[in-house]
């Protein structure tokens, strides 16, 4: 029987998730279990195709199903996706009211698991909290704080155990969004010259 210890991985499909699950399923030691809504899903079936990720089924709207897949392991990387809600025709504080709901449900989940050893949950700090009030809001990062403020107040043990991540900005967003997507500087130098050029000859 393997003594690797296991980590479960949430939105293991994703950005955040996938690349954790790539580098640690080479990492000797570990296992990894990736957690997902849809384990039928063209995704999710193309971690498992090699046989090196186990995949269970699991939602962050039902705790009893992520404390089941937590089951028996060592850690857990914690993701939510507020752009999911947002997407889906929320508006920003709806969806932040998700994330922090989706945020506890794994985080009672993870403090509820006997064999866990370290919980990384991956965040922001909030501008909301550091700025006087009414300065500024961004949902976005403002309802995962309030989780981690959660965490530390209701659930003391399991915040002995949390690695608060903070990530920054994705190089590949510039790829998928379209209003950030790099322009070639030079072109829209010599546009704009030849614009003002022509203006002055007339």
């Amino acid at each position: 029987m393997s003594n690797d210890k296991i980590i479960a991985v949430t939105g293991a499909t994703g950005s955040q998730g996938g690349g954790v699950v790539n580098i640690l399923k080479k990492t000797p030691g570990w296992r990894v279990r990736a957690i997902t809504r849809n384990p039928e899903s063209a995704a999710a079936q193309k971690l498992a195709a090699d046989g090196s990720v186990e995949v269970v089924r699991a939602d962050f709207d039902d705790e009893a199903s992520l404390a089941k897949a937590f089951e028996g392991v060592a850690a857990v990387f914690a993701v939510t996706n507020w752009w999911e809600s947002l997407f889906s025709g929320k508006s920003q504080w709806e969806s932040g009211d998700i994330e922090e709901r989706h945020g506890m449900n794994l985080a009672r989940a993870a403090a509820a698991t006997p064999t866990l050893e370290h919980y990384l949950w991956s965040t922001q700090p909030s501008s909301k909290r550091a700025l006087p009030a009414g300065t500024l809001e961004t949902p976005h990062m403002d309802y995962k704080a309030n989780v981690d403020a959660r965490i530390k107040a209701e659930l003391p043990e399991l915040a002995s155990k949390t690695t608060y991540l903070y990530f920054g900005y994705y190089p590949q967003n510039m790829a998928f969004f379209p209003l950030i997507k790099p322009f070639e500087y030079v072109s829209l130098l010599l546009s704009v010259l030849h614009v003002l050029l022509s203006s002055r000859k007339d």
